[in-house]
Order: C-alpha cells, then sequence, then structure tokens
C-alpha cells in the first residue's frame, strides 16, 4: 500500500471514530437494556456499558489497541451498523468498542465468525486465531473431564434456549438467550448471548452487502467482561 493509500485509509478511519464518538456522547445516558429476552431461555439485565465496575479501561474506551482488523473487519463499523439498523427490537442502549462481540458470516454454512473483538478474546480465554472460523457453539462444549450427569444437565438445559435461538436466526430476527458456556481454561459462565441480523461490506468486497450477524456476549455474574 502506498503511503497516499494509507493517509486517506487514515483519513477515512478518522472520520469513522468521530462520527461514532459523536453518537456515542448522544447516548451516553442510555442504559445497556438487555431486555429482549422472552419465554424460554429469555433474561434481562441492565449495566453502563463503559461504566462497569469490573473493568477500568486505562485508555480511551472508543481507541482500543486492535480497532481495526486485517480481515478487514473492524469493530466501529459494525457498532455503527447494529445502531443505524431499521426497526431494532432489541435496545442496546450506549454500546462502545470495549464490548464482547463475535461477526458471523450468515451466507456461509454454519455461519462462521469472521470476526471477533478484544474483549471477546478476554471474556472467553482464547485467542483470534482459535476463535476465526468456528461456529460460536464452540464455547457450549463442556471439559472432558465434567461429570456425566452434569454434562448432560448443561446440554439440556442450552438446547432449551438454543430452540429460540434457532427459530429466531432462521427467521433473520433479533434475539436474546441465555447459555451455559466454558472458557478456554475450562471454568463454566453463563453468557447471555444478544443476536443481531446486519448488511455490511468487509473493506475491499465490492457489490451488495453480505448478511452477517452480531453476538454480543455478557457474563451474567460479572457484568460485561468480568474483572481483570
Amino acid at each position: 500500500m502506498s503511503d497516499q493509500a494509507r493517509q486517506e485509509q487514515f483519513r477515512q478511519q478518522t472520520e469513522r471514530l468521530e462520527e461514532f464518538r459523536r453518537r456515542n456522547q448522544e447516548q451516553q445516558n442510555e442504559q445497556f437494556d438487555f431486555s429482549g429476552g422472552h419465554g424460554s431461555g429469555g433474561s434481562t439485565m441492565r449495566a453502563n456499558v463503559g461504566l462497569n465496575p469490573g473493568y477500568q479501561p486505562v485508555k480511551d474506551a472508543l481507541i482500543p489497541q486492535h480497532i481495526y482488523s486485517p480481515s478487514g473487519y473492524d469493530i466501529l463499523s459494525i457498532l455503527m451498523c447494529v445502531r443505524g439498523r431499521p426497526n431494532p427490537v432489541i435496545q442496546l442502549g450506549n454500546v462502545d468498542t470495549s464490548v464482547a462481540l463475535v461477526l458471523c458470516d450468515a451466507e456461509k454454512s454454519d455461519c462462521p465468525i469472521v470476526y471477533c473483538s478484544e474483549y471477546f478474546e478476554r471474556l472467553t480465554g482464547y485467542c483470534q486465531n482459535e476463535i476465526l472460523g468456528k461456529n460460536c457453539r464452540f464455547l457450549q462444549i463442556p471439559p472432558q473431564d465434567m461429570k456425566a450427569t452434569l454434562r448432560l444437565s448443561i446440554i439440556i438445559e442450552n438446547e432449551r434456549a438454543l430452540k429460540l435461538f434457532r427459530e429466531k436466526l432462521k427467521q433473520g430476527l433479533e434475539a436474546q438467550v441465555t447459555l451455559v458456556n466454558f472458557r478456554k481454561d475450562g471454568n463454566m459462565f453463563v453468557n447471555i448471548l444478544t443476536t443481531i441480523p446486519i448488511k455490511m461490506k468487509a473493506d475491499g468486497e465490492t457489490g451488495p452487502d453480505r448478511r452477517y450477524v452480531v453476538g454480543f456476549q455478557v457474563d451474567k455474574e460479572k457484568g460485561l467482561f468480568g474483572k481483570h
């Protein structure tokens, strides 16, 4: 890439960041409202994003170290698509870049993860190269040394929520479920998963926008990201 192209890319990224800052400032008093779950698997949780007591950012939360991904996806574009979606059902409130999320390609077989945020890595303990290309269900796999009875009960409990989730996903609707997930170290956590279908394109892509699903994860017990 030439110096001129890099400068143009930086200018565009700066403009997008400023636009995101403006929108974020307008909604900074809103709450992160996870109240969209109804029926089996639904749940309600409210927390102020960016004010989570378990997470104290050292730098500006809007400028994490890895905003821009070599894959061509970036968290600012994803969040702006989520915020600008028509007819939102689940009110996310004031979401900034310090959020655990994944972007999944809904047009590919098994809806693989094509982007994950730094805070998704922190939440799960997995690094990017262990996450990309997988379906989010990999977090549902219990450790091998778990007792068979407990393993079975977790699978059954998750399936109740997943039934609702699959129905919503198939219809292209927003969804929210509560699942038992496992970190890389085998520790279990209750994940409030909120999925938002969007249309967008990665940098360099041409043609019509592709269909994606954005998945927001919240550790129910510890808040957004737990204690670090």
